[in-house]
């Protein structure tokens, strides 16, 4: 009886170590992550109305305030005046943040996009046209930016919280902004339209 027993608890216990073997053997899951598709290889649209640029670490909000919607076709992109952007667009809270700003004009121009072929820093002192002026009779996009990132912007001026100069101050120019239709950097008193950022 006590062999018997014996053989039990020894067959027993080579069944569990067999048992713990097989569950020690069987491989891990690792969850694969799902891919990013980066638009022109360097937005990434997060879905909730914003936008990250990659190539600056800056987040953007995807629509033009008074815009809202996935395709930001909801409402229309309103218009402000210098004092109200400086008193309205600070600290805003969005999409989690409460953060975001006005650009300063540096930040705003690394946004134009020139289908000419023409680099955002060129087309800032001389718009898409070129230095040359050599496509100023050629067709190209506008609004200057990409549109797929930043659907229904205008090819109006979008304010920044960059101040125009002493000089151009004293001729009623408040501020700086980025003119949308050729990509150029320009002094503003115009009421103009408003995309916010904010550090990554």
């Amino acid at each position: 009886m006590m062999k018997l027993n014996l053989l039990l608890v020894l067959a027993l216990g080579l069944a569990a170590c067999s048992h713990n073997n097989i569950v020690q053997k069987q491989p891990k899951v690792v969850k694969a992550k799902p891919a990013v598709n980066k638009i022109a290889g360097k937005f990434i649209d997060h879905r909730n109305g914003v936008i990250t640029d990659t190539s600056t670490g800056l987040m953007w909000k995807k629509c033009s305030e008074g815009q809202t919607g996935d395709n930001c076709k909801t409402g229309n992109a309103k218009k402000y005046s210098w004092d109200e952007v400086n008193s309205k667009f600070k600290r805003v809270y969005f999409a989690g943040y409460n953060d975001w700003r006005l650009p300063t004009i540096s930040e705003l121009a690394t946004l134009v996009y020139c289908s000419t072929g023409i680099s955002s820093e060129i087309a800032g002192n001389y718009h898409c046209d070129g230095k040359n002026l050599q496509y100023h009779q050629n067709p190209y996009q506008r609004p200057t930016i990409n549109l797929t990132a930043f659907p229904n912007t205008t090819d109006w001026k979008y304010w920044t919280s960059s101040k125009a100069s002493a000089s151009s101050a004293s001729h009623g120019y408040k501020g700086l902004a980025i003119y949308f239709f050729n990509g150029g950097k320009i002094v503003n008193k115009d009421l103009s339209h408003v995309r916010l950022v904010r550090k990554k």
